[in-house]
């Protein structure tokens, strides 16, 4: 009776992809395969995994994208009897890790062997194998944590330096080797792209939009651009090298991070020189004054994404039940296209609807009569100067120091503590110095009056534009039309807010009441009715009442 030979698989890895050839993935295959091939062993080779890029010390056998499904997939498990590996290291690094894979080749009927390291073999089931095993995993092991101490510190030194340590190069930068030693970061030319999308964003942008565009422009991420620059295809292997999307956590991700002001920063904290001032790894793309209109325009709840068919008067048209209108398409039997109310489809109310090509137009007709003419004008705010933030910061962590030298004895700890405490001390001693001043709020013009700034604007910018501006319309009925009365309806519009808004840009409050009395010239018969139709107060009080209206 035969002897069936043993089926192999080849197994590859390397931890950081480059040019050595000592330990390429190519010389790798090379040997696993001559193993292989021997004809002393008389293998079948069925396969050959190759994880780039993949710590052992991170991801163990199981976790790996490639080796991974051969060891959890039944199938998979079924393909091979004996996995071959160039050297155990790129194998295993893990004492935890060789000791459970052992215990799993029991179970399961396979085995290991290395392609340059004789006594690794678990073939020849010799006890003393699975010793040296353990033997050179240890050193192995060892060997990890003595890169991995090596590694740290060097990065430490880098951040000291503001030198880029590796890791994902953020958006809008690329690394360059700095003059004097290790890397560094400079503006690339992504760099006014970014700049766009933070003034997009202070002036109200939905990042969901944003994110759409950037997607349909094949933007590249910033994983895809350092793939790209590092001479590999976009995306993942996995996913088919399908470029990376943007989503708006990723764009949130970006313009929440410190890089923006040049910041070195390290598990979420800035680091420091030892005068207490900020590290700085890159050029900053924004000022601190900049930087703080962001982030209070990150923390407002976001917009829908801007959509091709956006309503102009989205939860700017009222009924006069209190429930908004919502945009619709006009239909075989009604070409027009209308607002309805939402409430009418589901029978809370017979509020009647009104036809876009008559309410649009003459909302847009009242926006430009009342303040077409008048010079845009856009608030900016100086956040001033205010260091109360930095001073808690460093006086918290003065506390948590001190705290800590209870007992402790004299000689090195002890000056290295006393330099610490010196440091901080001196540190917030140049915050209290500091001058603060308070925030101030100034209006400057555009450069455009309202009409020019209005006809530029799709239906989703006039739409943000009449909400945030505060203009509100609510369509009432006289009580004697009938459903099929052609007749127009009253459109109440208010501008409150608006006309605020106006008095402070200009400074004069009088101007704001001027506009209001041109609001009450804005007549048309049956058009628009300034005062005596319901408020929203009204229409919110009413919408409580469980009778339908006729």
């Amino acid at each position: 009776m035969s002897v069936q030979p043993l089926r192999a698989l080849l197994c590859t890895r390397i931890s950081v992809l480059n040019d050595d050839t000592k330990d390429s993935p190519e010389r790798q295959l090379e040997l696993v395969t001559y193993e292989a091939n021997n004809p002393k062993r008389g293998y079948v080779i069925v396969g050959h995994v190759e994880d780039l890029d993949v710590s052992a010390s991170k991801y163990s056998p199981w976790e790996r994208p490639e080796l991974g499904p051969y060891f959890t997939e039944p199938d998979k498990i079924a393909q091979w009897d004996v996995l071959i590996f160039y050297r155990l290291d790129r194998f295993v690094r893990s004492v935890k890790d060789i000791a459970d894979m052992l215990d799993w080749c029991k179970k399961n009927g396979k085995y290991l062997l290395s392609a340059s390291e004789a006594h690794i073999d678990t073939t020849a089931e010799n006890d003393m194998s699975e010793v040296f095993i353990y033997l050179a995993t240890i050193f192995a092991q060892m060997e990890a944590r003595t890169i991995a101490a090596r590694i740290s510190s060097a990065r430490k030194r880098g951040r000291d330096h503001g030198r880029h340590v590796g890791g994902a190069t953020p958006f809008g930068l690329r690394s360059v080797k700095h003059p004097d030693w290790g890397w560094s970061l400079e503006h690339d030319e992504y760099a006014l792209l970014l700049l766009k999308i933070i003034d997009r964003v202070i002036e109200g942008d939905s990042r969901r939009s944003i994110v759409i565009e950037l997607n349909e422009d094949q933007v590249p991420t910033s994983r895809d651009i350092d793939r790209r620059r590092q001479g590999k295809p976009m995306g993942s292997k996995k996913s088919g090298n399908t470029p990376h999307i943007w989503t708006t956590t990723t764009l949130t991700r970006i313009l929440t991070s410190r890089y923006l002001l040049g910041d070195v920063t390290y598990q979420g904290e800035v680091v420091r020189a030892p005068d207490g001032m900020p590290i700085k790894r890159c050029e900053p793309f924004i000022d601190r004054a900049i930087w703080d209109r962001l982030q209070r325009a990150l923390q407002q709840p976001d917009r829908a994404a801007k959509r091709k068919d956006a309503s102009m008067l989205l939860r700017a048209l009222y009924a006069e039940c209190g429930r908004p209108y919502h945009y619709k398409k006009g239909g075989p039997r009604n070409t027009s296209d209308y607002y309805n109310c939402e409430g009418r489809p589901k029978g809370l109310c017979k509020c009647r609807t009104v036809r876009s090509d008559f309410i649009e137009p003459f909302m847009e007709k009242v926006v430009l009569r009342l303040v077409g003419s008048l010079p845009r004008m856009r608030e900016e705010i100086d956040p001033g100067e205010d260091h109360t933030a930095e001073l808690a910061e460093a006086e918290a962590e003065l506390t948590e120091l001190i705290s800590f030298s209870t007992g402790m004895p004299e000689g090195k700890a002890k000056d290295i503590f006393r330099r610490q405490v010196e440091s901080l001390s001196n540190r917030i001693a140049r915050y209290e110095a500091m001058p603060t001043k308070p925030s101030v709020s100034r209006w400057v013009a555009t450069g455009e009056t309202y009409a020019e700034y209005w006809a530029r604007l799709d239906h989703a910018g006039r739409n943000r534009f009449l909400r945030d501006s505060g203009v509100r319309a609510v369509v009432t009925w006289p009580a004697s039309a009938t459903p099929r009365d052609k007749s127009k309806p009253n459109v109440n519009v208010t501008v409150e807010g608006f006309l605020r808004m106006i008095g402070r840009a200009t400074g004069s409050e009088a101007i704001s009441r001027i506009l209001g009395e041109r609001l009450k010239t804005i007549v048309e018969a049956k058009s628009l009715s300034p005062a005596g139709a319901p408020t929203l107060e009204d229409m919110r009080a009413r919408r409580q009442q469980p009778q339908l209206h006729s």
